[in-house]
């Protein structure tokens, strides 16, 4: 009893989107508690995964990730986002992410080819595709438009960080 009374008040996992038309965003009025106004969105069901929540609400957010792979080594791996532009916020969410692993013996031609097959999943006329590390890039002189920078973040030591935050900027929890 106790589970069920907690599950029944919250909180509760949802997805919203930000829909722009004419130059501004769709707001909804609730209807349910909590009333107000919204993003629109849903609630996410028991055991729902966020790609059908979003595809039940007439949205595409989704991410499949890939290995290329030989003789059991890896060479790379691929990670496919797509997402409706409406949520989509920046070219992170409608990409494609090369991390490759063995760049000393992964040429660009097969890479290339790899790529050529994943852009097919894509209803766009072009397809960011975003590596790393960069001198894989630059060692086998791929076109470019923008560099970005990645960061990975090990929540391992999280509680750790936020400490050294604290105290090194003097913040105070109230």
């Amino acid at each position: 009893m106790i589970i069920i009374y907690k599950l029944q008040n919250g909180p509760f996992t949802t997805v919203d989107a930000i829909i722009e038309i004419e130059g501004g965003i769709v707001i909804i009025e609730r209807s349910n508690p909590p009333f107000g106004f919204a993003l629109p969105g849903g609630f996410v069901d028991y055991g729902e995964s966020l790609e059908d929540v979003y595809r039940r609400l007439g949205l595409l957010r989704r991410w499949r990730v890939y290995s290329l792979a030989y003789k059991g080594e890896q060479y790379a791996a691929m990670i496919v986002n797509q997402s409706d532009l409406g949520i989509n916020l920046s070219e992170l969410l409608s990409c494609i992410k090369i991390i490759v692993t063995n760049p000393d013996d992964l040429s660009w031609n097969i890479l290339s080819i790899a790529v050529s097959n994943l852009v097919g999943e894509y209803k766009m006329d072009r397809v960011p595709v975003m590596f790393y590390p960069f001198s894989y890039v630059a060692d086998n002189e791929i076109p470019y438009e923008k560099q970005y920078q990645l960061w990975i973040l090990n929540v391992e030591y999280g509680n750790e960080y936020m400490e050294y935050m604290r105290k090194r900027f003097r913040i105070s929890y109230k």
